[in-house]
């Protein structure tokens, strides 16, 4: 029998504009941002080919520590939008100075990026085009402490492959139990184009700790087991669990949006 396990994860969040923007200087400071705040849909926004960045204040409280910013632009969003920006995104502190992350691109989906606030209440967002010509893009933010359950969905070390389908937009939890003889863990899964037949999502996989934060190191690899594709049956992927751990996480999510479907997944 599957055990389901229950897991608090974030629920999205939309930016809500309050008030229009321009941009004049480029040394992290800001005029006039557009004050977003967190609520359950995508914000959607536009560069006009002159205009080539824009800045969002996202005010929160002391309550919330950590958030997901997640966008969506050219080639990375979802079947049902057709963005056509493509776009790089900073995060600083509400100084303009203070980094959490710049230039970072690819932030759909499983992609979204974690941030761990500081001390203030709040932090700014500047998302710049990179074509700089006119074209259409969408933020939103996880709160991490909003809660909407995913169901963990336990598979067997060694047992046979657990088959399961995906749409667009889920996030598919899976908890990996059973003993070990070894601390090395293969963990691959079967799609539209990996040698096992019949399957036709295309999807990507993660591997985390149980505290959902900390991927593991792909074995024999100093990158993170994050977002990675084709761990097929013949050239699968493993981890090395942490001496004394027999569980661990894994996330599975569209890695071609069009593509929903059918997949399996199997550790050993």
């Amino acid at each position: 029998m599957k055990t389901v396990f229950r897991l608090l994860l974030s629920t999205i969040a939309l930016f809500t504009i309050i008030t229009s923007c321009t941009k004049d200087a480029l040394d992290h400071g800001y005029e006039n941002p557009i004050d977003l705040e967190l609520s359950t849909e995508w914000y959607e926004d536009n560069f006009d080919g002159v205009q080539n960045e824009i800045w969002y204040r996202v005010d929160i409280g002391d309550v919330v520590s950590q958030v997901y910013i997640e966008w969506s632009e050219k080639d990375y969003h979802g079947s049902s939008r057709n963005f056509t920006a493509e776009v790089s995104v900073d995060a600083y502190w509400l100084d303009g100075e203070s980094e959490y992350f710049i230039d970072k691109d690819k932030g759909y989906g499983a992609d979204a990026r974690l941030v761990n606030l500081s001390s203030e209440s709040g932090l700014l967002v500047r998302v710049r085009n990179l074509n700089e010509a006119p074209g259409t893009f969408a933020l939103k933010i996880y709160d991490k402490e909003q809660i909407s359950e995913i169901e963990l969905v336990e598979i067997v070390i060694g047992q046979d492959w657990h088959t399961a389908s995906i749409a667009e937009g889920e996030i598919l939890g899976f908890i990996v139990t059973g003993g070990v003889e070894s601390q090395e863990v293969i963990v691959q899964w079967a799609e539209h184009d990996s040698p096992e037949e019949g399957y036709t999502a295309d999807i990507k996989g993660s591997v985390y700790k149980l505290d959902m934060e900390s991927p593991y190191n792909i074995a024999g690899s100093d990158k993170i087991f994050s977002g990675k594709d084709n761990s097929h049956s013949d050239n699968p992927k493993g981890v090395i669990l942490d001496q004394g751990e027999n569980n661990f996480v894994i996330l599975i999510s569209l890695n071609d949006f069009l593509k929903e479907g059918s997949f399996a997944i199997q550790a050993k």
